[in-house]
């Protein structure tokens, strides 16, 4: 069995690949023309159509042992089950460039395709409707994504319509290509463990980099080169079989009203969010690989605690780092495991989720050392004065600038105390910098002359 293309004279061997080559080539998507010689019947629905050539043609010449050569539009408008396909001449009557212009032109009812769309989520009883909703909101987004890219080659100075008209066709037919690489279960989930694969390769190639500049003092460039991975690596009841991926969670307060206005403060909301330490720098710092993992009404923090607010997430992560996950890679069964290496966020922020006094002005207000409020405006030097885990429940009942005891310790690998976790923004960027800076150019002004 062959069909050939009513514009182009393009073959297919079978039904589907005769559609797609419409759909994809000739962007028909309403108006489809039976090429059998005897038979001129439309169809606004593909499916109509595939089903008509399968049961008046296909299954006819299956029947009668008829071998056709390849076909084109004809004249007539009978449809029987003797009909038999001839091989013609693109556009030989002007009836037939009638029908072909006809299907070329007419205007696509996208509304319809649209509206039979949300029919069919909505005919699916056990969907809710807000469901359904996000469901359109990604699909618009998807066709959003489609058109940008096509208007960008459209919009364009630099090609010429022959050009622009051929990007167009190559989109059009990687769009439907790419639909064909997630059209199963099988291809979605081999493809997503290419993603874990990617993370993993990473990840070992930095711990290499670690291996074999153990000795050089090399610059540290993600978490897992540090001394804390490899504590926790180490440690005696880690499961050898599980492979084992970083955490990294933030928080912070947000005002969703007006931060100006006289009710600032009565709607803030704490989010908590959390993304893999290891994924490669040129995607870590997209949207979609930072997960908003926990919201809550920053009032309810302060009057019910960090216990009762922070429990499910708590629990969730103890599930992860301990049972982990199992999925199936290349037919083999693999366990991963995710642990909490460190809580990120402004100052204020982590000495309130983290039990810290969330007084700047207090004696103790550092939640690394115990250096004091007086000390610190004159320290130029490191001191051994560290907070030691070993004494962090003695530093809990004497209220050494700890407000209360750390509910993110019930985690097996996490300790408040090895949380190094700074806040640049504030500490540099908008703190010491900008009395540096001021020094900086007054020297570069008054003293070097550079410029006035």
């Amino acid at each position: 069995m062959f069909l050939q293309c009513n514009f182009c004279e393009e073959t297919s061997d079978n039904i589907k690949k005769y559609i797609f080559h419409l759909e994809v080539v000739h962007k028909v998507g309403s108006y489809f023309i039976c090429p059998y010689k005897t038979c001129k019947r439309t169809y606004d629905s593909k499916y109509s159509f595939k089903y008509h050539l399968n049961s008046c043609h296909i299954s006819n010449q299956s029947q009668h042992g008829v071998n056709t050569p390849p076909v084109i539009v004809g004249t007539s408008i009978n449809c029987g089950p003797n009909s038999v396909p001839v091989y013609i001449n693109p556009f030989k009557s002007d009836n037939d460039q009638h029908y072909v212009k006809h299907a070329l032109f007419k205007k696509p009812n996208i509304k319809s395709c649209l509206e039979t769309f949300l029919c069919n989520l909505y005919a699916v009883l056990n969907l809710p409707r807000s469901l359904v909703q996000r469901i359109f909101e990604m699909v618009e987004t998807l066709c959003k994504c489609f058109n940008s890219e096509i208007d960008k080659i459209i919009n364009s100075n630099a090609i010429d319509n022959i050009t622009k008209f051929n990007k167009i066709q190559e989109i059009t037919v990687l769009i439907s290509k790419s639909f064909q690489d997630f059209d199963t279960e099988h291809k979605r989930i081999k493809h997503f463990t290419r993603v874990y694969s990617e993370i993993l390769n990473y990840q070992q190639q930095l711990l290499d980099e670690c291996f074999e500049n153990e000795n050089q003092n090399a610059i540290i460039r993600n978490i897992v080169q540090g001394s804390l991975w490899k504590e926790i690596m180490s440690a005696k009841h880690v499961d050898d079989r599980a492979i084992f991926i970083p955490l990294i969670l933030y928080f912070d307060d947000f005002e969703s009203g007006n931060p100006l206005g006289s009710h600032a403060g009565q709607y803030k909301l704490g989010a908590v969010y959390v993304s893999i330490a290891t994924i490669p720098p040129d995607k870590s710092s997209r949207l979609e690989n930072i997960f908003l993992t926990q919201l809550f009404y920053t009032n309810d923090r302060s009057y019910f605690g960090n216990d009762i607010v922070f429990h499910n997430i708590i629990q969730e992560l103890k599930f992860l780092e301990l049972d982990g996950i199992t999925i199936n890679v290349s037919e083999n069964t693999v366990k991963i495991k995710f642990v909490l290496m460190a809580i990120s966020g402004d100052n204020l922020g982590l000495h309130a989720i983290l039990g810290f006094f969330e007084s700047f002005s207090a004696t103790n207000f550092c939640r690394f050392c115990f250096s004091n409020k007086i000390n610190s405006q004159t320290q130029i030097e490191e001191i051994d004065n560290l907070r030691d885990p070993s004494n962090y429940e003695d530093d809990v009942i004497n209220k050494v600038g700890i407000k209360a005891t750390c509910t993110w310790n019930d985690l097996p690998h996490f300790h408040v105390y090895k949380n190094l976790s700074c806040d640049v923004m504030h500490d540099l960027t908008e703190g010491v910098h900008r009395y540096d800076m001021a020094h900086i150019i007054s020297g570069l002004i008054e003293k070097k002359v550079y410029f006035s």
